[in-house]
């Protein structure tokens, strides 16, 4: 367990004399933290630029930098043990998993790494009978890194990588329990498809995913014209 931890740790690239001196891409503005019950480090902070997949984030308490980078540049053993600090609301799986998603998927998967550790990963696919749908399977930000707006982040670049292949939907399910995901998903513009049942005000699909496994389906339709060049 030492061993990936102090990986971890080392993870993040300090930006090159080139990267300090180019100017500002575009201004992303304000992002809300997405989880009110955790105590975060930055409660008030803008996203000021994007330099090549690096985000410089502002906070009133200081700065601090998140890089978002392909899930095949970071080790599974890294991407397990972020993902058991998160159980119950994502299910960890095997090093190796997390080797395949990145070496398959690593297109529409992605990490982020911030003041020198990984602090989220997301896992997302493309469906292979329906090449333009994309089913985003894990969103997890370390318990430590949460209200800093990481998750929002990493569910913008995916989105962002979805409409350069031309995608038109990202759908997901989601369990009732985990409300700061329900959250994020809501500001990002995702809807809660019609099921079977409701629970806790959303709707539900029975047995979605086995017997008794209900879940809540939630999508963002990204229209043909919005898609961009």
């Amino acid at each position: 367990m030492a061993q990936p931890m102090k990986h971890l740790k080392s993870q993040l690239e300090q930006p090159s004399a080139k990267d300090k001196a180019e100017p500002a891409c575009f201004l992303l503005g304000s992002v809300e933290p997405e989880d009110e019950g955790w105590t975060p480090f930055h409660r008030s902070f803008q996203i000021r630029s994007m330099r090549r997949g690096r985000f410089d984030i502002s906070s009133t308490q200081g700065d601090y930098m998140t890089e978002i980078v392909s899930l095949r540049e970071i080790p599974g053993s890294d991407v397990c043990l972020l993902m058991r600090l998160c159980e119950p609301l994502v299910r960890a799986r095997g090093e190796t998993d997390y080797w395949a998603y990145g070496r398959f998927f690593g297109s529409t998967s992605f990490a982020a790494r911030a003041s020198g550790r990984l602090a989220g990963v997301l896992v997302a696919y493309l469906d292979q009978d329906k090449p333009r749908e994309v089913y985003l399977q894990d969103l997890a930000v370390a318990p430590d890194c949460r209200g800093r707006g990481i998750g929002r982040l990493l569910l913008r670049r995916l989105e962002s990588a979805a409409r350069t292949r031309r995608c038109q939907r990202i759908w997901l399910t989601s369990g009732v329990d985990n409300a700061a995901a329900i959250r994020l998903w809501a500001s990002e513009g995702f809807n809660n498809l019609k099921g079977d049942i409701q629970e806790q005000g959303l709707w539900l699909v029975r047995d979605l995913k086995g017997s008794g496994h209900h879940r809540a389906v939630f999508e963002k339709q990204l229209l043909y014209s919005e898609v961009r060049e």
